[in-house]
């Protein structure tokens, strides 16, 4: 259903995709920014829950995402 409503949707013009940055990126991160990158979707990522964890490993988290959405 969500990805019909994503494909479906003429006036969507950006995806906010919510992640956990408590955790590495899951396969259905993964799947998720494929897809959106194969449907030529706008999107971002938005980490959530940073307050949660180190600055060291926010940064850590933010490069993981940096390196996917490079060479994906």
């Amino acid at each position: 259903m969500t990805y019909d409503y994503l494909t479906e949707r003429k006036n969507l013009k950006l995806v906010c995709m919510l992640v956990d940055s408590r955790h590495e990126p899951m396969e259905s991160d993964l799947a998720i920014i494929e897809f959106l990158e194969m449907s030529k979707k706008n999107f971002i990522i938005i980490m959530t829950k940073t307050d949660k964890i180190s600055d060291k490993l926010v940064l850590e988290r933010k490069k993981q995402f940096e390196y996917l959405l490079r060479y994906s």
